[in-house]
Order: structure tokens, then C-alpha cells, then sequence
């Protein structure tokens, strides 16, 4: 099984990340960029072996391993077999490079034995996002941001400096525990950082306020949850951190353009 994504957006020009691509397969066929990628490549490995060939270098890819390669180096991957399961995430945009760098990578690096369980949600959300007619691309970019974040973390488990930056904690607590009451003067706490200065870099860094992102963040948990369980309206609404359903569905409504109930309709889900 193979799917590749190129989200279509003109709005996701003036986007600080923005997502050119993203990919999975079950048995990946040999990948070259011989002139170099616009994109900054994330490669995260699910099974089997590879090798990633780059700056005159060659890095084998094993079960649970990634590899970061920046825009512009050339590089080819091919697989050890027939076997080799990976997910691919093409990530530009006028930020990009800056949070990279915060983040630790600056040049072709290869992490393993990293704990990616939360890379992996956060990869399915995207290509979730991605895959809509008319993706909505200011939640993928806030998407990619907390993906970058957690293979920030995910390589500091293997010993790579990660992202410091005020909000980094806070955006990170929501990502783990959006089902939960989330205020903003716990978030502010979590940074470390005055009320007011946390709503000010929140809102420059990732273009949106502090609560929209956790708003964003529940959607798009819930979205999964809509198409991979028949669990109901209320009760998947309870799970992603709406105590009022009604309120749930003016929310996935604003960002989805459609009630939670037709969502699920329009992928020929019928609730039970």
C-alpha cells in the first residue's frame, strides 16, 4: 500500500511551515532527488532496511530509525529488499529553517532507537489534514509545527540538542493532554513565562492564539477518531476535550465546514 499527498493551497504560501509533500508505503521503491529538494525531509522508518545516500555520506535505515535531510542536498534511498516501510514529510516555509536549526538540525542526521510513538499520531493527523479536497492549511502548518517538535524530542532521547524556545513546553503539554482542561495560565506556567508574553510569542511563532491551536489540535484528534472508531458524537467529544457536544460541533463545524455526523457521512461512515 502507497499514498503520496501534494496539499494544493495558495493561502499556504504566506504560512510560516508548509507541507509540499507527504508520503507512506508498505514497500517503498527506490526514491533519488540527485539536484536536491526544495523541502526539508523527514524519512521515518516502520520496517524493513534501507540506505539513504547524502553529502558523500551513506546512513542505514533499520525498523524505528529516521533521518533529516535539509533542503537542497541531494540524496537517493533505496531499500534493502522489498520490504522496507517508511513515511516521507516534505516540510518549506519562511520558518522552517530558523526552527530547524532551534530544533538541532542543521545538516543530514541520522537518529535511532528515538522514542517516535508521538511522531507517528502526529504523521496520521497530517496526512489526514492533507488528504481533504480543500485542506485547510493553517492546520496542517500548526500540525507540522507540533511534528516538528516531537521529532525534536525524539531525538534528544538519542542524545540530538532539541528546540528551547518559551512555548515549545506548552505546545508539547497540549499536544499530550488536549483531552484534558487546559488553561492558559497553565500554559503560560508550563513556559515559564508572563501570561501575556506566552499569548505574544505563541501567537507570533505559530500565527494563531494559544486556544485555537488546542481548538485545532482536538479537531483534528477527533477527525480520527470519527473514521477509525464508531464510538459516538458525545463520547468521542468528551475524549478529545469538549465537555458540551453542542459545542463540539460548532467547533469541528468552523474548521471542517461540515458537523461532526457528515463528516463522518461523506467517508460513508454510517453512525450505529
Amino acid at each position: 500500500m502507497s499514498k503520496t499527498i501534494y496539499p494544493i493551497s495558495a493561502e499556504a504560501e504566506a504560512l510560516p511551515l508548509r507541507l509540499d509533500c507527504i508520503s507512506s508505503s508498505d514497500s517503498l521503491r527506490p526514491v533519488s532527488f540527485l539536484k536536491g529538494d526544495g523541502s526539508h525531509t523527514f524519512i521515518f522508518t516502520r520496517g524493513g532496511e534501507g540506505v539513504v545516500t547524502a553529502s558523500e555520506q551513506s546512513f542505514r535505515l533499520s525498523r524505528g530509525s529516521f533521518i533529516f535531510i535539509p533542503e537542497g542536498t541531494p540524496f537517493t534511498l533505496a531499500p534493502e529488499g522489498s520490504d522496507l516501510a517508511a513515511d516521507r514529510v516534505h516540510i518549506s516555509g519562511g520558518s522552517s529553517a530558523q526552527l530547524l536549526r532551534q530544533l538541532g538540525f542543521e545538516r543530514v542526521m541520522l537518529t535511532e532507537g528515538a522514542d517516535t510513538e508521538n511522531c507517528d499520531n502526529l504523521f496520521s493527523q497530517l496526512m489526514a489534514a492533507a488528504e481533504r479536497t480543500i485542506p485547510d492549511m493553517n492546520i496542517v502548518s500548526s500540525l507540522l509545527y507540533a511534528f516538528l517538535l516531537a521529532a525534536g524530542k525524539a531525538a534528544r532521547t538519542a542524545g540530538t540538542p532539541v528546540f528551547t524556545g518559551s512555548i515549545a513546553g506548552s505546545v508539547e503539554h497540549m499536544d499530550k493532554h488536549y483531552g484534558e482542561d487546559i488553561s492558559l495560565e497553565r500554559l503560560a506556567q508550563i513556559s515559564g513565562v508572563s501570561l501575556q508574553h506566552f499569548c505574544r510569542v505563541f501567537r507570533s511563532q505559530l500565527g494563531m492564539r494559544p486556544m485555537e491551536y488546542l481548538a485545532r489540535r482536538r479537531v483534528a484528534a477527533a477527525k480520527i477518531l470519527l473514521t477509525e472508531t464508531d464510538g459516538r458524537i458525545g463520547d468521542i467529544a468528551a475524549a478529545v476535550g469538549f465537555e458540551d457536544s453542542n459545542y463540539f460541533g460548532i467547533t469541528f463545524r468552523k474548521y471542517e465546514g461540515v458537523s461532526p455526523t457528515e463528516y463522518r457521512k461523506e467517508r460513508g461512515i454510517t453512525e450505529k
